[in-house]
């Protein structure tokens, strides 16, 4: 399976939506991977399970929420650096 190969080849899965954190994607890959019962780092970005105070563009709403260009490659750098500082354990 390919998420599996991932998985071992990787030790870290990320998944990114559009939309709330909560189901779709994310929910789907956490379900498989515990499962698999894998030692891999898993995380989710999207928007926080709320209804959003702010209102505008899909640019600026991206922006606001950690989805634009930028942000997402720090994000992502930023996971990626922790998870490489620690090991598991198992």
């Amino acid at each position: 399976m390919a998420i599996e190969k991932a998985a071992w080849e990787t030790g870290l899965i990320i998944t990114v939506e559009e939309h709330s954190v909560l189901g779709g994607l994310g929910g789907a890959m956490a379900e498989v991977l515990c499962e698999m019962d894998l030692p891999v780092r898993f995380r989710r970005i999207g928007l926080p399970s709320e209804f959003t105070k702010h209102v505008g563009g899909q640019e600026y709403l991206r922006d606001v929420y950690g989805l634009s260009e930028p942000k997402l490659a720090h994000t992502i750098r930023t996971i990626y650096l922790e998870s490489h500082e620690t090991s598991f354990h198992l």
